[in-house]
This record gives structure tokens, C-alpha cells and sequence, in this order.
């Protein structure tokens, strides 16, 4: 039975500068296990802890908790996953860690060749430059090893083809010298 039952609720409203502001706040007993497993809800919220010191521009506190989060990356999914490695990597570039950066970005392409640039409403121009850079050299040295690898495969491919002729060509020459038969008759002198 797939339901959470809330434990315990409670309700604060509170008159801050003329506005009504109500809070509610409660913690959830763990019944049967939902759509989302424990460990996936920790990451989640870990993330979002993370992404706030980012937008409150606290970027040493942002590189260790993105750097945490990535340490444990097995327990987030894919996207979570290069959306850390984003953050992460804005971190670094506004501590002047380019470098860093773009060993994120690397990683994070690597990961998911179709990845996306960064969002510009949530990224400076600078985090995205660095994103496209990177993205641009990957790209250029994955397709030259690609090409690398086609040229050493068709080259081998033909080694092989040679190699086989030339064993063919070996057999039809020892099929010719078979059928001939060579009678040596000695002479009793």
C-alpha cells in the first residue's frame, strides 16, 4: 500500500511588515516505499542545499557540497548527476578555477554527449563560454579519434585482405605443384 501517513503537522502564521506569511511544516512517517527511494530524496535534497549556495553566491561553501554530492553520484540520476557538475563547475569558475571548470564540463559531456548548455537565465555568459569551449574540443577530439579509428580499421581490414591473398595464392600454387608428378627413375649403372 503505497501511502505516507504525515506524523505530526503544525501551522505558523506570522505578521512580518503588513504581509500575512503562513508556514506549515510536518515530518512523514516511512510507510511502504514510495515512487522515490530514500536515497534518492537525500541526493535530491542535498542538491537543492547545494544549488543555494550557489544562488547565494557562497562558492567555497558551493565546490564542497556539489564535490560531496559527485562523491556520492551513484546515488543521483543522470541528469542530477551533470546538473551538479554545472553548478560545480560555475562554482569554480567564479573563484577564478577554469581549470577545474572545464575538467566538470569534460565530465559532464562525457557522460551525456547530448548534454545542454548551461541555462542562461541561471548562468553568467562565462560559465556558458566555457561550457561551449569545452564542448567544442571534445567534440573535435572525439570525431578525430573517430576518424583515427576508422583509417587503423580500414588499414587493418586491408592487411587482412592482403594476408588472405596471399594465403589463397599459396594454396593454388602448392594444388599446381601436387598435380604434377615428378617420377625419378633410377639408373643402375
Amino acid at each position: 500500500t503505497g501511502r505516507r501517513a504525515l506524523a505530526s503537522r503544525s501551522m505558523t502564521t506570522v505578521l512580518i511588515a503588513g504581509y500575512l506569511c503562513a508556514s506549515s511544516s510536518g515530518h512523514a512517517q516511512s510507510g511502504a516505499a514510495g515512487p522515490a527511494t530514500a536515497a534518492e530524496l537525500d541526493a535530491g535534497a542535498s542538491l537543492d542545499r547545494a544549488r543555494i549556495y550557489y544562488e547565494s553566491a557562497k562558492y567555497s561553501a558551493c565546490v564542497d557540497a556539489f564535490s560531496r554530492l559527485l562523491d556520492r553520484s551513484d546515488r543521483l540520476r543522470p541528469k542530477e548527476r551533470a546538473s551538479a557538475r554545472t553548478y560545480l563547475a560555475a562554482c569554480l569558475i567564479a573563484q577564478s578555477r577554469l581549470d577545474d571548470a572545464r575538467q566538470q564540463f569534460r565530465q559532464a559531456i562525457l557522460e551525456d554527449r547530448q548534454l545542454e548548455p548551461p541555462d542562461p537565465v541561471v548562468f553568467p555568459q562565462a560559465v556558458i563560454d566555457v561550457f561551449v569551449q569545452v564542448r567544442s574540443s571534445l567534440m573535435d577530439a572525439l570525431r578525430k579519434q573517430q576518424e583515427e579509428e576508422f583509417l587503423r580499421s580500414t588499414e587493418e581490414a586491408e592487411a587482412q585482405r592482403k594476408r588472405a591473398e596471399r594465403e589463397r595464392e599459396r594454396v593454388v600454387e602448392l594444388e599446381r605443384l601436387a598435380s604434377m608428378e615428378t617420377l625419378v627413375k633410377k639408373n643402375e649403372r
